[in-house]
């Protein structure tokens, strides 16, 4: 029932990326796709009305109902023991593909990294806005591993990072023991950092590309760049980027 919606299967339903935008829907190729938003804060039910004649579906009329999650909700245990016996694995799983087999093999989901000196700020509102701490920590460690590992000091270097990738949305305080859970439910997806060669007035308009929405909204695309390096832009009432400076 839930599919892409390919054109050869004929779902009514699609299921979209890992937007974070609540109650979005989209015809695709004729097919609705359903948005929820991310870390299971909502969950969306769809009701379908489907009118049919002799040669066929005649009609299919859609309506939907968002349900948040709070705490006030109680737990099914049913779920609830299907959930716990399968994390573990998988938290074990997603810490080999991260940090591949051989790191993964000395390090345990609780074991701490680092004692935080300073809170740090990884809401969804804060990383896909504007600049924050966590997007900032992460921009650091990246420029720290680049430039432990790539040595050509005729050309500068920065890293940048952009605010979808880090999910956590939460709030650290200060002494919080950050753990490699913590890293894994702040960057869960496995991807490898690229390295590029690439022209100042090209990285400008790379830059407002990601930047256009910002004003309006959250954007998944909003740029964080390490500490070395400073970013000031204009925006247009039409909210283009107009000029990074």
């Amino acid at each position: 029932m839930i599919h892409r919606g390919d054109e050869d299967v004929g779902s009514p339903l699609g299921v979209g990326d890992e937007d974070s935008k609540v109650n979005e829907h989209v015809n695709e190729g004729g097919i609705l796709c359903f948005k929820c938003g991310m870390n299971g804060y909502w969950v969306g039910e769809v009701n379908l009305d489907i009118a049919f004649e002799d040669d066929g579906v005649k009609s299919i009329y859609t309506s939907w109902t968002m349900h948040a999650v709070t705490s006030r909700i109680p737990e099914d245990q049913h779920v609830k023991d299907v959930v716990k016996k399968w994390r573990a694995q998988t938290e074990l799983d997603a810490m080999r593909e991260s940090f591949g087999d051989e790191v993964a093999s000395g390090l345990s989901l609780d074991q701490a990294l680092s004692t935080l000196p300073t809170g740090l700020d990884t809401r969804m509102s804060s990383v896909r806005r504007r600049e924050s701490t966590g997007s900032n920590m992460v921009a650091d460690a990246m420029l720290w591993f680049l430039s432990s590992s790539i040595h050509e000091p005729k050309l500068p270097m920065i890293a940048m990072i952009n605010g979808g990738f880090i999910r956590g949305d939460r709030i650290y305080k200060s002494n919080f023991n950050f753990t490699v859970r913590d890293v894994l439910r702040e960057l869960p997806f496995p991807r490898h950092m690229r390295v590029l060669k690439i022209r100042g007035k090209y990285l400008k308009a790379a830059l407002c590309q990601q930047l256009r929405g910002s004003t309006k909204g959250p954007t998944g695309s909003y740029p964080h760049l390490s500490s070395n390096s400073r970013m000031r832009y204009t925006t247009s009432g039409s909210d283009e980027c107009i000029s990074i400076l």
